[in-house]
This record gives C-alpha cells, sequence and structure tokens, in this order.
C-alpha cells in the first residue's frame, strides 16, 4: 500500500480486532514507526472517520475496540462517488477570495489523500474532463469576512464603514447581521440597519472598516432566509409583490422554458413555439434587466407598470444611439 496513513490504519485495526488488546509499543512494532505522536494522530484519525470505537485502558495501558464485533470499512469509492468529489473541489474555485476557500481545500485534500490508490480513475485524470465558467469575482478584504463570520455566529452587533455604490460615500452605519448570501458571484449581508431602522442588504466588497461592538442583540425569528432570499428574479429584501407576465418569442423560449427561474413559475406553451411566462416576485429592479437582456425575443405583457419601465428604458437606450 502506498499510502502511509492507510498502511498504519489497517494495521492498526488488524491488530486490535485479532489481538483484542494492543498496547503502544506492540503499534509501534508491527506499524515500524518511532514516533507515538504519529500514532495518536492516526487512531484520532480512525475515531473521526470511520467512528472506530478504539478506548484506551489507562489501569492496563492498552488499547481496544468497545464493540467486539467491530470491523472497520474499507475507504472505497465508485466512479460515480468520485466524481461528485471532483465536482466538490472544482467548485472551491468560486470561494477563492474567501476566508472559506483555504479551509475548504485542506479538507479535500484531506480526503483525496485517503484514497487507495488502486482507484480506478484518480481525481487527476478528471481534472481536464469538468471546467466551471464562474461569474466576475470581485475581491474584498478576508479580515472583514472574518469579522463579519463571527459577528452572524454570535449574534454581535457590527460597526461598519460603508461606501454607497451611487453616491460613493462613505459612512458609519451599525448594524446587526442575520445572514450572507452569495448572489452571482457577489457577496452580501443582509442585515438590520439602525442607523436606517430597516432590514438592508450590504455588498461585503463594499464595507471598508468593520469592528464588533459591545452590544449583542437578540434575532427576529420571523425573519426566513429562504422567504427573503426567494429565488433567481428576487431582490433580497424586496417589500413588493408583484404578478408578472412575459412574452418570450422562439426560438428563445427554447432556452427560457428548460430553466427553473423562479418557485412561483408557471409557463404557457403557445402553438407558434413562443410562451408565456408568469410568477410572483417581490421586486422589478432585477427583472427588469432580465427581459432587456432578450431584447426584441421578450415582450412584457403584465404588469403595465413594468411594461412601462421597459419602455422608458428603451427610449433612453435610443438616445444613445442617436
Amino acid at each position: 500500500m502506498n499510502n502511509p496513513m492507510l498502511a498504519r490504519i489497517f494495521k492498526i485495526d488488524e491488530l486490535l480486532r485479532y489481538k483484542k488488546k494492543v498496547t503502544i509499543k506492540e503499534i509501534l512494532s508491527a506499524t515500524e514507526v518511532k514516533n507515538r505522536k504519529t500514532i495518536y494522530n492516526t487512531i484520532e484519525t480512525m475515531r473521526q472517520l470511520w467512528n472506530a470505537p478504539i478506548v484506551y485502558d489507562q489501569k492496563n495501558k492498552w488499547y481496544y475496540y468497545s464493540e467486539e464485533n467491530y470491523k472497520m470499512q474499507a475507504l472505497n469509492m465508485s466512479e460515480g462517488e468520485l466524481f461528485s468529489l471532483l465536482v466538490a473541489t472544482k467548485t472551491l474555485e468560486q470561494y477563492k477570495n474567501t476566508p472559506f476557500f483555504d479551509k475548504l481545500e485542506k479538507v479535500f485534500k484531506r480526503i483525496i489523500e485517503f484514497l487507495p490508490k488502486n482507484i480506478k480513475i484518480l481525481p487527476d485524470e478528471l481534472n481536464n474532463a469538468l471546467h466551471f465558467k464562474l461569474d466576475s469575482v470581485i475581491d474584498f478584504s478576508g479580515e472583514i469576512f472574518d469579522i463579519i463570520t463571527i459577528a452572524l455566529k454570535e449574534s454581535w452587533e457590527l460597526e461598519i464603514e460603508y461606501s454607497g455604490l451611487i453616491r460613493g460615500e462613505t459612512e458609519k452605519r451599525v448594524i446587526q447581521p442575520y445572514f450572507i448570501l452569495n448572489k452571482h458571484g457577489n457577496w452580501y449581508i443582509f442585515a438590520f440597519c439602525k442607523s436606517r431602522n430597516d432590514f438592508r442588504l450590504f455588498a461585503i466588497q463594499r464595507i471598508k472598516k468593520a469592528k464588533l461592538t459591545n452590544e449583542v442583540f437578540i434575532k427576529d425569528d420571523e425573519i426566513d432566509p429562504n422567504i427573503i432570499i426567494g429565488d433567481y428574479l428576487d431582490q433580497p429584501g424586496g417589500k413588493g409583490s408583484y404578478y408578472v407576465e412575459i412574452l418570450i418569442k422562439h426560438p428563445t423560449s427554447l432556452y427560457v422554458a428548460e430553466r427553473k427561474w423562479h418557485k412561483t413559475q408557471k409557463i404557457h406553451y403557445n402553438n407558434d413555439g413562443s410562451i408565456i411566462i408568469s410568477f410572483t416576485i417581490n421586486s422589478l429592479k432585477e427583472v427588469q434587466r432580465w427581459i432587456l437582456s432578450m431584447s426584441s425575443e421578450a415582450v412584457v405583457l403584465k404588469p403595465k407598470f413594468l411594461r412601462n419601465l421597459i419602455i422608458e428604458e428603451i427610449k433612453k437606450m435610443q438616445k444613445n444611439y442617436r
């Protein structure tokens, strides 16, 4: 076996099953390891990854399995399971500018280290068979991200210096953070803003400074992230309720119809290949951009207010090309 850790694990398992009670000296001799700490770490790994019921008898100075018939299962993976592992490691790319990346990368590397060398397909061999095209990524401070996660975990209020996108002015805010949201590759924090006495969505890259205050807060149990976030077309924190109907012409209708854009989505198929897609959303801002991205292939049927917004935007676009 080419993996030293796995070799030690299986040797220790074999000793515990057949000899029943094994001293540290016997384990060192059988595994040909000189450092006791290496054995202690290996035993701890067996406990964590395999739930091995290894107990140390302080009086007699030996190890044994507390479950008499326990047998450690070999770490085998099917091709499907291995491919799933590869997908997971590939998706790490979208976290490269966050504090999550280093920790998650270490976990996956540790898992891969335990794979038997005779496994049919190794992650490296599949590496060129799977790729992700990620959205553009915005850089932000990892230190600020860490402070935010502490505040979320322990319900601390945060004092932040926030730069608005449009005005560009930096101002101090005191917020009560509820959850972090990744939307189209961008990171946001949903929080109650004490300065505005309302819930707001803050782009993390626009937080210039952040520090924990001395105040903790009690979260409102009625704040449900799943309801607030909604699905793709909702603006998190939007407070409206709009029933939208959009006519999508062929062939763009084929692309739209094969996706689930919103949880309330309904689709009516027309004889000419076009569709009418409808849903109820809490903000029109994002759906307006989505409709314009389909140019002449999308026509707003309802509501009239959204239809007028699109007309006004088209007029502005025409002025740009005169």
